[in-house]
């Protein structure tokens, strides 16, 4: 489904709830007092949280306030401060403020002040976490919007705990952003003179970068008003399985849970989750000031216009409300109608149940611009000699840089003990290293552990300086070299911990990059029975392919193909990966036939295989025969002496695609779901 980018609390009472985690006693006592939201059944909400912002300092029993320059998944060009220069209580409001000016602090999120980094700007950035949450409620939040391009304003709510995953797997509601206001407009259709005022309000959710998605509306103040030029109140009301925005009491939008999901591995499998996830949990409050970053810099009139700072984000409160009518759901203080300005979202994609569990096979990709969801870089670093960091290769997006200045500590990435043993099989540990500098002497040692002293080293080569090299270690080879520095002691494969571990034996600088487990590729015969080997599908045209558990049982491991209803009739499956297999396929001159064992949907679907020389793609033959069996396990044999184009004995075929029900497009024949197994030279 396609994305798309509210509000008055009328009669009509449908429920909404909010329970907070957290929340101080004071804070009731002191909320009690204060007006209810506007509109009917006001009755309905109880205000449980609020900052009026009346003292002349941030309350800390309230908000945590965050210092580091990181930048986030924005990219973003400020680091957020706790100076007085750059956040303020006065007056009334709180006032976060961006400016301009080179300022250097933590380059994580963390505020690790070992590893930092260098911003032009500086502002401010505000939280509730860890302090107080809520599942489900009202939160209001009255502000006034700062001005010009490059600003980037944000209220919004995240998840306590990634229940689902990592960001935004596990949610994100943002309760209002914007861009760049008054900066040149670039909505379609707009007078070249009109200035930019759009407000949006918006989900993150699905899967984990960079498999997310975002859904919501964008909507504009009436009579032509700017939001930055005053205050205007930013309202969500959050119900099981339903979301609502407002902005000055005026509904705008409403995404549903039908509209929203999360998709999420537990233990390898790709799982979706159930009801209204992911926002079913605890959310906590944000609120920041932005300079630059993917979205304002790419809009408007695009970068960063440095003589527009200073600019402020000015909250005059912040207020949560619950509703008092169904406290486990939060429903029944809804006034808004049923229909009434639904976002169109997204659906879940269908998942099948995989026999693969987290780590096993064919590749088990640790870091490759990011780190495995699952996994945490951390460091053994007893003498302050360690430092560590994703940096950006101009070639390759993010890698692993390391950095030891003495003898002691290592950087390792550690996971939730791992059976690792079918690794031995065939396995390798493979990542790219490029070595910047090393002191005289030095070594290099990869390792696995399942907790000190059980643990295996290996001593890598070191490659020339400056030059990306690709490092392969057999996992066996590894694992029986045992622990150089306590005797008797090696790995347990089946309860690993730190999967990965790189020590340099004296002062060293090196990135590392395409950090992975692998086995060899498969090659003709494919029995997908067989494990130690890796099986990659390329599918194109509307097919989907994966390796399962047979459904039927009358085998072990097969490979399914689902062709899609939107799938062209060309919609086809190559196997191996882009160059095709290394060795040629070698057809008997006398009998060229290929077998395969297919379980189809129905009788006289037309399954066509093709061999091709993938240097001359034009070099290929094809034989396409009709199933005889619906709902059974049946043996294909193509013969190639009757292929078309004629198969040839000298032509050095190395690449096979299967194609199920060809000609037909999924529009016509619906989803269809085929099972296969067993491709072999001969029957």
């Amino acid at each position: 489904m396609n994305v798309k980018f509210c509000c008055k609390v009328a009669a009509l009472p449908v429920p909404l709830l909010l329970l907070a985690c957290g929340s101080t006693e004071q804070a009731k006592q002191s909320a009690e007092a204060l007006p209810q939201p506007i509109g009917s059944p006001e009755a309905y909400w109880q205000l449980v949280w609020n900052d009026e912002f009346d003292a002349d300092e941030i309350d800390q029993r309230k908000w945590n306030v965050e210092e580091h320059c990181w930048g986030g998944g924005g990219a973003s060009q400020q680091c957020y401060t706790k100076r007085k220069a750059n956040i303020q209580v006065s007056d009334g409001s709180l006032k976060l403020l961006a400016k301009k000016g080179s300022f250097t602090g933590p380059s994580l999120p963390s505020g690790d002040k070992r590893i930092t980094r260098t911003q032009a700007y500086t502002s401010a950035k505000l939280s509730t976490k860890g302090k107080v949450d809520w599942r489900y409620g009202r939160v209001e939040v009255r502000a006034k919007l700062p001005q010009g391009q490059g600003t980037w304003p944000a209220i919004w709510m995240l998840p306590t705990e990634e229940k689902y995953g990592k960001w935004p797997a596990s949610g994100e509601i943002d309760i209002v952003e914007a861009v760049n206001l008054k900066a040149p407009s670039d909505a379609k259709g707009v007078d070249s003179s009109a200035l930019e005022d759009r407000l949006y309000g918006s989900l993150h959710y699905g899967r984990a970068v960079p498999e997310n998605l975002r859904s919501g509306k964008d909507y504009q103040l009436p009579n032509g008003i700017n939001p930055a030029d005053g205050f205007h109140t930013y309202t969500v009301e959050w119900e099981e399985g339903e979301i609502r925005w407002f902005i000055d009491n005026v509904h705008y939008a409403t995404q549903r849970q039908d509209e929203w999901y999360s998709q999420y591995r537990n233990n390898g499998h790709l799982v979706t989750a159930e009801g209204a996830a992911p926002f079913d949990q605890a959310f906590y409050l944000g609120l920041n000031l932005d300079v630059g970053g993917s979205w304002a810099e790419n809009a408007n009139a695009t970068g960063v216009d440095g003589d527009i700072f200073p600019q402020a984000l000015e909250v005059d409160f912040v207020r949560v409300y619950q509703c008092t009518v169904e406290r486990s759901s939060g429903k029944g203080c809804n006034s808004v109608p049923q229909e009434a300005n639904l976002v169109e979202g997204f659906r879940p994609p269908i998942t099948v149940a995989v026999d693969t569990q987290f780590a096993e096979g064919p590749r088990f990709s640790l870091f490759d611009d990011e780190l495995d969801y699952s996994l945490m870089l951390n460091s053994y670093d007893p003498r302050n000699a360690m430092r560590y960091r994703l940096t950006a290769d101009p070639y390759r997006g993010q890698v692993i840089e390391i950095s030891k200045a003495g003898k002691a500590g290592n950087v390792h990435l550690t996971a939730p003990e791992t059976n690792m043993n079918h690794w031995q099989e065939g396995g390798q540990l493979i990542f790219d290293l490029k070595l910047l500098s090393h002191a005289k002497g030095a070594k290099l040692l990869v390792k696995m552990d399942s907790g000190w002293p059980n643990a295996s080293d290996y001593e890598v080569e070191l490659p020339a300086l400056d030059t990306w090299t690709e490092v392969r270690i057999n996992v066996a080879d590894l694992a029986a070299r045992g622990n150089s520095l306590v005797s008797g002691k090696s790995v347990d494969l089946t309860k690993v911990v730190n999967l990965f571990v790189i020590e340099p034996t004296a002062s060293m600088d090196l990135q590392v990059d395409k950090l992975r487990f692998e086995y060899p590729e498969a090659s003709l015969p494919f029995n997908f029975g067989q494990r130690g080997l890796a099986y990659y599908f390329s599918d194109f045209g509307g097919n989907n392919s994966q390796l399962i558990q047979d459904p039927s049982k009358q085998r072990s491991r097969v490979a399914l193909t689902r062709k899609s209803a939107n799938a062209a009739g060309w919609a086809g499956t190559s196997l191996g990966e882009g160059a095709g297999f290394s060795q040629a396929i070698q057809l008997d001159e006398l009998k060229p036939t290929m077998s395969l064992w297919v379980y189809s949907p129905a009788v006289a679907t037309p399954v066509r295989l093709k061999i091709t020389d993938s240097k001359q793609p034009d070099s290929f033959a094809e034989v396409e025969v009709l199933t005889q069996s619906q709902g059974l396990w049946e043996q294909l044999i193509f013969d190639f002496s009757q292929a078309t184009p004629s198969w040839q004995s000298d032509t050095r075929y190395n690449k096979v695609t299967l194609f199920f029900n060809y000609g037909v497009r999924g529009a016509e024949a619906g989803e269809q779901v085929f099972y296969w197994d067993q491709l072999k030279v001969g029957s």
